[in-house]
């Protein structure tokens, strides 16, 4: 799935924390409530290298404070889960809740 431009602008500045990072596919979808409308985005991002595992708990730890630039947008919301990988790489899970202004 192709992202929406608000959600391309977060992947962006996401991916640039981590150097070396590769997404895969991305689930964007709707999201509303009575007060805010945004989107929610779920994708997995795959690390390699001898320091990928070392690279992904830093990334888990960095990501759920970081303040991200968005025009209209905030982040409200982020979870970064590790999943396990063989040696040399490491792969995490991405959820985020993106609302607009």
């Amino acid at each position: 799935m192709t992202p929406s431009r608000h959600g391309q602008a977060f992947i962006d500045q996401l991916l640039a924390l981590i150097p070396g990072a590769a997404m895969g596919d991305l689930i964007e979808r709707p999201w509303h409530s009575a007060t805010f409308t945004g989107l929610r985005m779920q994708f997995p991002v795959k690390l390699t290298g001898d320091d990928a595992s070392a690279a992904a708990a830093a990334a888990a730890h960095l990501l759920p404070d970081h303040e991200f630039i968005l025009t209209r947008h905030f982040v409200a919301e982020l979870t970064v889960g590790i999943l396990p990988q063989s040696p040399g790489g490491a792969m995490l899970t991405i959820e985020a809740l993106l609302l607009e202004e």
